[in-house]
């Protein structure tokens, strides 16, 4: 009976994706890749709004009973033609095997990444746990100021898939997919293939940025890039329709702001987009198409913002008083920009600035190599063939101008918000680079596809019009150099999922599973028994804190804390601090004394904690 309700959950979560999907291309008469990011949007939105007034989940079952009734509406449109008129071609074949390629792995796999047990995952096993969002008496999670703007729609998701490890990756991963699947929507013929392959490549090349940033964790600093493309694709598909641009990035918009407290700047990049294709688009038109225009684009931007909104009512109300990672007070300011004084503050700066140009990094790499890829393209195009490529160049201007303007930003958050010995080693600042070089490369191949497809000449039938037989060959060698290009960087990455599944077994997530197990308490409630847990320090995930947060996750217990040495005179009081003690990793130094004052093997296992007016007992469970 469970396997049967298990697919039966499942089923009607996947009829409700479609039944979003296609009501969605269906009613806002838009093209269909970008009808599953949408669908994920509005998803994720409606469970957000739920969890922010304390119903998550009610809306959560409401969003997909609905998507299951549009979905059951939908399969007659289906009968006769119906699916054959879906526009599917080879291009789309192609993306879909690439990414079952890709999310057929991530079933298997687990978690690893620090930032997943310290916010995101446990975020997410708290509200699956609760049916609620975390409240301020949480005693597992820390950092309540990060939106729970992708945790959503990972928990309408997995409330349905089921709590399996894999199964939050792999939502997450359709989900960056589904942006990708956007973005091949500015290409608008179908039977050219060039500009696929040079979209793909392109976007391929964004792998090489988020090393730090894999897909097989739950971490958002490549959702945010990936899904500003996606609504930079519908401003340049539906550029001048209003009607059917806004209609799509409305939900975009209000997703992506609360994909991370950042959010709000990239949904600033998307709107700039938006008003400088305008600006073009109303050249010719009259005021009142101009007044129409700017009022749809004003609504729309507020809609957009509400759950930034909502966010901050929540933060005002149900996490009033709450201390958060990055606050800063009026008496830290005071004290000199959060307690840095000015020979800090030139530290911080100079360290920054080092960093941000030293070409061994791959944001400071990516960021030369692009202007100057760009560049290059431009002197040959106007040189060889005479074309101006004025998208091209008018993006490389903008995107270049974004990126510093990002840059610049990261750096008032390492002077005014982060504590100094974060800010010293600019913590994080790997991911941070990434996710605006990401959206930099991204940008400009999205503008080169664009460019190259307006240059490009058409049959009557859609097909590419090649002059001579020369024109016909160079279009085939283009296509497959950026075929293979994809094809290497893609392996690439298939091959660091891979092998990050092979090593999973000696990494500390995995050590801690096998010992404690996953716990996900029928009660909802935290664990309150407190633990001690014993274990090496190797590679400092003892004093980093690693040790702890993947404890707390697994046991969901919040009083958890992990050592790495005994010290014999204070071993009493110690161990009389706690419930239990559990050996991940035991050594014979640790054997040794446990054997001597309590009589236990101190073998890997959980020993239960006894206490008297005399002495402390530990007794093997």
């Amino acid at each position: 009976m469970l396997i049967i309700a298990a697919f039966g959950r499942a089923a009607l979560f996947l009829l409700a994706l479609f039944g979003l999907c296609y009501w969605i291309h269906r009613l806002t008469e838009t093209d269909v890749h970008f009808a599953p990011v949408c669908a994920l949007c509005v998803m994720g939105v409606v469970t957000y709004a739920g969890g922010i007034v304390g119903a998550l989940a009610p809306a959560t079952w409401g969003v997909v009973v609905v998507g299951a009734i549009a979905g059951a509406a939908a399969m007659p449109c289906l009968h006769g033609r119906g699916l054959a008129r879906l526009p599917f071609g080879l291009p789309d074949a192609c993306f879909l095997l690439g990414m079952l390629i890709f999310l057929w792995p991530l079933l298997s796999a687990r978690l690893e990444h620090y930032d997943n047990f310290t916010h995101w995952a446990i975020a997410l096993k708290v509200m699956l746990e609760t049916g609620a969002f975390p409240t301020a008496s949480s005693g597992l999670v820390e950092f309540f100021n990060y939106p729970l703007g992708t945790t959503s729609l990972l928990y309408c998701a997995c409330t349905f898939l089921g709590h399996a490890e894999g199964t939050m990756l792999v939502v997450q991963a359709a989900f960056i997919f589904s942006c990708f699947y956007a973005v091949l929507g500015i290409v608008r013929n179908r039977r050219s293939f060039l500009p696929y392959a040079v979209l793909g490549a392109g976007c391929s090349l964004l792998t090489f940025f988020n090393v730090t940033i894999r897909i097989n964790n739950l971490l958002v600093d490549f959702v945010l890039p990936v899904l500003t493309m996606a609504c930079w694709a519908v401003v340049d598909r539906y550029n001048g329709d209003v009607r059917r641009e806004l209609k799509l990035l409305v939900p975009l918009m209000a997703e992506l702001i609360v994909v991370k407290s950042t959010g709000v700047v990239f949904v600033a990049f998307v709107l700039a987009y938006h008003l400088a294709r305008g600006h073009v688009a109303l050249r010719n038109r009259g005021w009142n198409a101009r007044l129409r225009w700017f009022g749809a684009t004003a609504v729309a931007g507020v809609l957009g913002f509400s759950t930034y909104l909502m966010w901050s009512w929540h933060m005002a109300t149900a996490l009033a008083g709450v201390k958060n990672k990055f606050d800063v007070g009026d008496a830290a300011h005071a004290a000199v920009v959060g307690g840095k004084n000015t020979a800090q503050i030139a530290q911080v700066v100079s360290t920054f600035f080092a960093t941000s140009i030293d070409l061994t990094t791959r944001p400071a790499l990516g960021f030369l190599l692009g202007n100057l890829a760009v560049v290059a393209l431009l002197a040959a195009a106007r040189w060889c063939f005479g074309h101006q490529l004025t998208h091209v160049r008018r993006a490389l201007v903008a995107l270049d101008f974004m990126t510093i303007v990002y840059y610049v930003g990261i750096l008032a958050m390492y002077i005014f918000s982060m504590p100094m010995d974060e800010a010293l080693r600019l913590a994080g600042f790997d991911r941070y680079a990434c996710s605006i070089i990401a959206l930099f490369v991204g940008g400009l191949a999205m503008a080169v596809t664009v460019e190259l497809e307006g240059q490009m000449k058409f049959r009557s039938d859609g097909s590419p019009c090649h002059a001579t037989p020369l024109h016909k060959r160079r279009y085939q060698q283009v296509v497959m150099g950026c075929i293979a290009l994809s094809l290497g960087l893609l392996t690439s990455e298939y091959n660091g999922m891979l092998f990050n599944a092979k090593t999973y077994d000696t990494s500390l997530p995995a050590t801690v599973r096998d010992v404690v197990g996953d716990r996900w308490p029928a009660s909802g409630k935290e664990d309150g028994t407190r633990y001690l847990l014993f274990g090496s320090d190797r590679d400092g995930l003892m004093t980093s804190y690693y040790f702890t947060y993947v404890a707390r996750y697994y046991l969901f217990a919040p009083h958890s804390d992990a050592i790495c040495a005994f010290y014999e005179p204070n071993m009493d009081n110690l161990l009389s601090g706690y419930d239990k003690l559990i050996v991940i990793e035991s050594n014979s130094a640790e054997m040794g004394l446990l054997k001597k004052h309590y009589g236990v093997t101190g073998k890997v296992g959980v020993y239960r904690i006894e206490k008297n007016s005399t002495r402390v007992n530990l007794i093997t469970e």
